[in-house]
């Protein structure tokens, strides 16, 4: 790595617990569309005290790891099926 890149590494730091509490309620309470309007964003952001690229990043992760998870489940169930037959 670069000198550059540890030290953005270094001085990342995790979210409030309250924040991510409040990231998390959102993201579940709206499973069909997990990923919050402009508008929302905004007030997300003013609830969390974060700012709105940070809560903007946070949804992306948040659809990607979620994502990656389930695909991940889904290969483990066809190929213990697979392994049935």
């Amino acid at each position: 790595l670069h000198s550059t890149e540890k030290t953005v590494s270094r001085n990342r730091r995790p979210f409030p617990p309250d924040a991510v509490h409040t990231l998390r309620t959102w993201f579940y309470a709206n499973g069909n569309h997990p990923y919050p309007s402009p508008t929302c964003l905004e007030t997300l952001s003013t609830m969390t005290q974060l700012t709105t690229r940070q809560v903007n990043d946070w949804f992306i992760n948040c659809l990607l790891y979620t994502s990656r998870a389930h695909e991940t489940k889904a290969n483990l169930v066809c190929r213990l099926l697979l392994e049935k037959k």
